[in-house]
């Protein structure tokens, strides 16, 4: 993006080649200089950049100024953030406002396997639905074999999530804890030390007096 307003400032006409590597080490950045991108294949990608700093000038700028003179207050106004917060005040109005209500399905017992159908609103419709089922009979049945790709590995936040919905781990975690406390606490009885505590100097004569007050 910089380089292509510097580019167009200038008046340039030469050639441009870009270079385009999703790696740093030697043997992509050579390979990357031996294959060289021509300057028009990303014209669409500058387009966009473009469009992206003049959109935050035209709605980021000059409505955040806008809105904080009118109000006399700092308001900031941004092409994402504020569709993004509109957003998240939509669905959340829609739950404030959301009323529980009934729905039906109807469902075919073709003993070796049920047909259901989508949620339907009227009790009456679905009742006219279920009486029209009374004289259907299954014509064909086609199976597939479909790949169902593992789970993701887990990401540390997804981890300690459900870490603590599960109370088997949280004994597991608590009993380790609780192990190496007693065992430092064990080796500290054997390695008496004066310790310092806040500002009024009281004096400790161990690690595991220490460790038992706080």
């Amino acid at each position: 993006m910089i380089f292509r307003l510097v580019y167009n400032e200038a008046e340039c006409k030469k050639p441009i080649e870009r270079l385009w590597i999703s790696s740093l080490e030697d043997s992509a950045i050579k390979s990357g200089f031996a294959s060289l991108h021509k300057g028009s294949d990303f014209d669409n990608l500058y387009s966009s950049a473009l469009c992206r700093e003049r959109a935050d000038w035209l709605i980021g700028m000059n409505l955040s100024r806008l809105f904080s003179t009118k109000n006399n207050k700092v308001f900031s106004i941004g092409r994402v953030q504020t569709p993004t917060l509109a957003m998240i005040c939509a669905r959340d109005a829609e739950i404030k406002n959301f009323k529980k209500g009934y729905f039906y399905t109807v469902d075919l017992d073709c003993k070796t396997f049920v047909a259901k159908s989508d949620k339907i609103d009227s009790k009456e419709t679905a009742e006219k639905i279920s009486a029209g089922c009374d004289a259907a009979k299954v014509i064909s049945v086609k199976r597939e074999n479909k790949a169902t790709n593992p789970p993701k590995l887990y990401d540390l936040t997804t981890l300690q999530r459900e870490a603590n919905d599960n109370d088997e781990a949280k004994n597991a975690i608590e009993d380790k804890a609780n192990k190496y406390y007693n065992s430092y606490k064990t080796a500290a009885l054997d390695n008496p030390a004066v310790v310092k505590k806040g500002t009024e100097g009281i004096v400790i004569k161990n690690y595991a007096a220490f460790l038992d007050e706080e």
